[in-house]
C-alpha cells in the first residue's frame, strides 16, 4: 500500500517540476494516469480484500468497528491512555474473537485518524478539524501551492491507515508542520537564510 502512495507522490513531484515548462505534457500525462488508475482500481481493491491480504482486511474492518464504539467510552474523552498491562482487552480488543488463533490483536496505530479519535474522543475530532483548518489556511496564504499540495496529498493518502501521532512517527509530523510553516511564510525568490 505504501509503495503505491510513494509512487503517486513521486509521480506528482515529477509532474510538478515538468509543469513549469511543459504544461500540455503534464495535462496529457495526468489524464492518462487517471484513466489507468480507474482501469486497474478493481484489481488493486481485490488484492487488498481477497487472497493473502483478506485476513488483514477483515481484521482492519473489525478494528474500525471496535474502536468506533470506544469514541464515547469516557463520554467526551474516548479511551484515553489506560495502562496496557491492566487493560489489554480494552486497548487491543476482545481475546474471544474468531481470529484469536492467528494472534489478531487490534492496534490503534492500524486505523489512522480513527485511532486518534478513539483515544481522544470528541476532543480528537476538534484537534483534527483544527489541524485541517490550519493546513488549509497555510495552503491559501502560501505562494508555494504546488509544493504544499504534495504534503497535503501525502497526509490525505496516509491518514486512513497511519497515525502520525504514534511514537515512531511523531518526528515526521513535526517535520511536516515545520515545512508547512516555512512554505506558508516564505515568498517566492527568498533563499533559506531569509526565510529562517
Amino acid at each position: 500500500m505504501y509503495m503505491i502512495i510513494d509512487f503517486i507522490l513521486l509521480a506528482l513531484f515529477v509532474l510538478t517540476i515538468i509543469y513549469q515548462h511543459h504544461q500540455t505534457f503534464v495535462y496529457a500525462a495526468t489524464t492518462c494516469g487517471i484513466i489507468a488508475i480507474i482501469a486497474i482500481m478493481p484489481k488493486i481493491i481485490q488484492s487488498f480484500v481477497g487472497g493473502k491480504r483478506g485476513l488483514s482486511f477483515e481484521i482492519r474492518t473489525n478494528e474500525i468497528n471496535y474502536y468506533l464504539e470506544k469514541i464515547t467510552y469516557n463520554h467526551w474523552f474516548g479511551l484515553g491512555f489506560p495502562d496496557s498491562k491492566r487493560y489489554d482487552q480494552l486497548i487491543h480488543g476482545p481475546s474471544s474473537t474468531h481470529l484469536a488463533t492467528v494472534n489478531a490483536n487490534y492496534y490503534l496505530e492500524d486505523i489512522g485518524f480513527l485511532g486518534v479519535i478513539s483515544v481522544f474522543g470528541f476532543l480528537g475530532i476538534v484537534g483534527l478539524v483544527w489541524f485541517l483548518i490550519k493546513l488549509l489556511s497555510a495552503f491559501i496564504r502560501s505562494q508555494y501551492k504546488r509544493e504544499l499540495l504534495l504534503i497535503i496529498v501525502y497526509l490525505a493518502t496516509t491518514v486512513g491507515t497511519l497515525s502520525l501521532l504514534d511514537p515512531q512517527r511523531i518526528f515526521y509530523l513535526f517535520t511536516l508542520i515545520y515545512i508547512i510553516e516555512i512554505l506558508a511564510k516564505s515568498k517566492i525568490g527568498n533563499n533559506l537564510e531569509e526565510v529562517l
